[in-house]
C-alpha cells in the first residue's frame, strides 16, 4: 500500500474496555437490586470513569500544554463527524457544558453523601445523555499523545513507539508497527486531531512510500 508515516505514539493511556462491559451509568440505574449493591456498583464505575478522564487530560497536558489540556481533550472527545453533521446544535451545547459535566463527574467520584445528586444533575444537563454516550464510545479506544504533539484515540492494542500512517485514499490514519524485514503490522485505525480527512497529506517533510504489511 502507498502511504506516509507522519508521527509516532509517545504516550498511551490505559485500556478501559472493561468499563464498557460493566454497563453504562444509565444501565446500572435501571438495574433491580438492593440499594446498597446498586450504590456500590454505580459509584465504582463512576470512580473508574473519572480516573480515566483525569489520565486522558494528564496525557493532553504532557503532549500539548498544561494550560490548554482540558480544552484540547474536549476537542478530541467531541470530534465526531456524524454528530457534527447530523446534530451540530447538540454538539455545540455539549462543548458549552463540558466543564460542568467534568466537575459533576468529579463530585460523583467522591465518597461523600451527595454523589448521587451529582449523577442526577449531570444526566439532567441538556447534553447529559449525549456526553455520557460519547464518553462510553471512546472507552473502546486508548487515549494517547504523539511525538508531533498531537492527541487522539488509538486502537486498544496499540503500543508506545508505534507509527501513525496515512494511506492514500483513506479518511482515517492508521497505527502500524515495525515487524522486521521492512514490513509492518497493521494495528488498526485511529482518530488523531490534525490528521483526519487527508489533513496529514499536506504535512512538510513527509513523502509517500510503499508500506508493506504482513
Amino acid at each position: 500500500m502507498v502511504g506516509r508515516i507522519v508521527d509516532k505514539i509517545q504516550l498511551l493511556g490505559s485500556d478501559n474496555r472493561s468499563l464498557i462491559n460493566a454497563q453504562t451509568v444509565e444501565g446500572i440505574m435501571k438495574m433491580r437490586s438492593d440499594f446498597r449493591t446498586f450504590g456500590q456498583n454505580l459509584q465504582l464505575l463512576l470512580q473508574q470513569k473519572y480516573q480515566w478522564l483525569e489520565e486522558c487530560i494528564a496525557i493532553a497536558a504532557k503532549t500539548i500544554s498544561r494550560d490548554d489540556a482540558e480544552e484540547a481533550f474536549k476537542n478530541a472527545l467531541l470530534s465526531d463527524k456524524m454528530v457534527s453533521e447530523e446534530a451540530p446544535q447538540s454538539l455545540a451545547v455539549a462543548r458549552r457544558e463540558f466543564s460542568t459535566c467534568l466537575r459533576l463527574m468529579k463530585e460523583e467520584a467522591c465518597s461523600g453523601q451527595l454523589w448521587f445528586l451529582a449523577v442526577f444533575n449531570r444526566l439532567s444537563l441538556e447534553s447529559g445523555h449525549l456526553l455520557e454516550n460519547m464518553i462510553s464510545d471512546k472507552l473502546q479506544r486508548r487515549f494517547g499523545g504523539t511525538e508531533g504533539r498531537r492527541i487522539g484515540w488509538l486502537p486498544p492494542v496499540a503500543e508506545e513507539r508505534d507509527f501513525i500512517c496515512i494511506f492514500d485514499g483513506m479518511e482515517l490514519p492508521y497505527v502500524i508497527r515495525p515487524a522486521g524485514n521492512g514490513r509492518y503490522l497493521l494495528v488498526g485505525d485511529c482518530i488523531i486531531m490534525g490528521l483526519m480527512m487527508g489533513e496529514g497529506m499536506q504535512l512538510p517533510k513527509t513523502e509517500s512510500q510503499i508500506i508493506v504489511l504482513e
